[in-house]
């Protein structure tokens, strides 16, 4: 927790944190881990000098619907003095290990817009920002690269990378449409500010059937699951042109976080990805 403070503090963020070492540690070493997380440890001889941990990556693994199994860092830390000794980059490049052994492609984080040394330092890794990219317009027919058995795969396996909740027409109308007429595609997360998360992937109901309060059915039924699991918070992005959804979002409650938190998405794509685990020199 000493870390997770320190790193808040950095942020001007530590008002915010409401977890404690007890949450913590029940959410990513209990029967349902929320989270993964690697750690930079002194060597014996030296545990004196700092204490043991001097540095740890936070993760979770999540779904795209277009390029499938992904995963978020959702904090990477190294104690001040022990910076500038390839530490950071040593945590990612075994994270990036355990995220290709199961199968992911991309790994998404954000980074402070003040963080100049940080944005440098990701830019040199192979990182893309994809701030710009994610207000722009929803033409990504061409970045989709899953098929419907890999979709049934990842969330109906043994090892489900997402969940889902659907809409289906009543059976009498099934010849109209066909059966499924809208679905919300979601998975579980982490904040080490707040705890377990949900991330909302995707939200969709087919054209003619909107403005019947399917969207909205389909997110009380998906915040009825998450609040029994714990979660507090529900994170998901819409395009900055469609007004619409935006004022539907805002009537539900939420709150737009963009302008507000001024933070960077990044994502390291699988290219980028192998070099960093060492597959790729």
């Amino acid at each position: 927790m000493a870390m997770i403070h320190e790193i808040a503090e950095y942020h001007n963020l530590l008002d915010e944190v409401t977890i404690n070492s007890q949450v913590l540690r029940a959410d990513g070493f209990g029967g349902d881990p929320f989270y993964q997380c690697l750690v930079a440890e002194l060597a014996p001889e030296q545990e004196d000098k700092q204490g043991h941990l001097i540095g740890y990556a936070l993760f979770f693994f999540g779904y795209s619907m277009t390029s499938g199994r992904i995963v978020y860092v959702e904090n990477l830390y190294v104690v001040s003095e022990f910076r500038g000794r390839g530490i950071g980059k040593k945590l990612l490049s075994e994270m990036a290990k355990v995220m290709l052994a199961r199968g992911c492609t991309e790994m998404t984080f954000t980074v402070a817009a003040w963080n100049s040394q940080a944005l440098a330092w990701y830019w040199h890794l192979g990182a893309q920002d994809k701030t710009e990219e994610i207000a722009e317009y929803h033409n990504l027919l061409d970045e989709v690269t899953i098929n419907s058995q890999v979709l049934r795969a990842d969330g109906f396996g043994g090892d489900p990378f997402y969940q889902c909740l659907v809409a289906e027409l009543a059976p009498e109308q099934e010849d109209k449409q066909g059966h499924l007429i809208g679905y919300a595609l979601f998975f579980f997360g982490y904040s080490v500010n707040t705890g377990r998360i949900v991330y909302l992937e995707n939200l969709y109901v087919v054209s003619e059937f909107r403005g019947w309060g399917i969207g909205k059915k389909l997110l009380s039924e998906m915040a009825k699951v998450v609040l029994a699991r714990g979660c507090t918070e529900m994170t998901f992005t819409v395009v900055a042109w469609n007004s619409q959804a935006l004022a539907w979002y805002w009537h539900l409650g939420a709150q737009d976080k963009t302008e507000a938190s001024d933070w960077h998405c990044f994502e390291l794509g699988a290219e980028a990805l192998r070099r960093l685990a060492g597959d790729g020199r």
